[in-house]
């Protein structure tokens, strides 16, 4: 795969070479040298075991011309373009941020002498290139060529709809799991305290809702961190509008609407336990959240009886 991209650059600066006003036959000489060179690009493309086929794609294309809807170009494109499109406005704000300091100069360009212009105008069309260029890669996405990208980063703003619970939240389309936090279910009862489930959901969206959020997903040497449900564990920050940033399951262990994660220790949210021990949803009692999801034996008594069945771990304010 290298060297077919070698050779592609390699046959345009060829092709380049060939505009120059060199005599004949050595001009036709350069160009069929470049012409080679894509030549050769093609043919260990189409040869790669590592290709996703695009030339067959078209080739199939072609093939169902009469009945485009049954090519595998077709019905690809078709059933990815909703997840794509959520790139488009991102896209457009890159573009209309150019675009503003291309016009800004472009105002700065009325004084006197013609250097500002002389250098604008090869940038705005290489914005023009840039543009088709991002369209292009979105349509290639879209097709569904190149296979799954599988993120280590994400980035995103979350609204209402996003946020599953107190520990569990969407970006774009995938599910995330806050790594080392474990928040109350969305149905779990807790005494002195109504709908904790739900409050550690609003508190969730309250605390990230309004900044801009980015999360890395956890690394070990088999490769990432994933929880039962294959959803990635990430480590999140929040960025607020006056730049201040902040650890997102820390904060939600600091302010009561979470506890560390089985209460291993290596997670480093000890400390922020310990402070929200008596703050948010840890003012009342419940068992801690992984004994409500695995021990029915537990969550039923303690649903039945509001009283801690004996030797499993509760949350919050239990005994005192």
């Amino acid at each position: 795969m290298g060297l077919a991209f070698t050779l592609l650059i390699a046959s345009l600066a060829v092709f380049w070479l060939s505009t120059q006003q060199f005599k004949q036959p050595w001009r036709s000489l350069i160009w069929f040298a470049g012409a080679i060179m894509l030549a050769m690009s093609i043919w260990f493309l189409a040869n790669a075991n590592d290709h996703f086929g695009l030339f067959r794609a078209v080739i199939d294309a072609w093939e169902h011309r009469a009945d485009p809807e049954n090519a595998v170009l077709f019905q690809a494109f078709s059933r990815n373009v909703p997840s794509v499109s959520g790139f488009i406005p991102q896209l457009l704000d890159l573009f209309v941020i150019v675009a503003a300091v291309i016009g800004a100069f472009a105002l700065i360009a009325f004084t006197r002498g013609e250097h500002i212009e002389r250098a604008l105008r090869p940038s705005i069309f290489v914005l023009w290139g840039f543009m088709a260029g991002a369209v292009t890669a979105l349509i290639v996405v879209a097709i569904g060529f190149g296979g799954q990208v599988r993120q280590r980063g994400y980035f995103g703003q979350l609204a209402e709809a996003d946020v599953h619970d107190g520990d569990t939240f969407w970006i774009g389309e995938m599910p995330l799991r806050l790594w080392g936090v474990d928040a109350p279910e969305l149905t779990q009862v807790c005494s002195g305290v109504e709908d904790c489930g739900g409050a550690a959901r609003r508190q969730l969206l309250e605390i990230a809702g309004d900044g801009l959020l980015r999360c890395e997903q956890m690394q070990r040497h088999s490769g990432s961190y994933v929880e039962s449900f294959g959803r990635p564990l990430v480590r999140c920050w929040v960025r607020k509008g006056d730049g201040s940033e902040f650890d997102l399951g820390r904060r939600l262990i600091e302010e009561g609407f979470a506890v560390q994660y089985e209460g291993d220790a290596s997670f480093g949210y000890s400390d922020a336990e310990a402070r929200g021990r008596d703050a948010g949803v840890m003012a009342g009692c419940s068992l801690a959240p992984e004994v409500w999801r695995r021990n029915r034996a537990a969550r039923a008594e303690f649903i039945g009886t509001n009283t801690l069945p004996a030797n499993v771990r509760s949350m919050g304010q239990c005994g005192q």
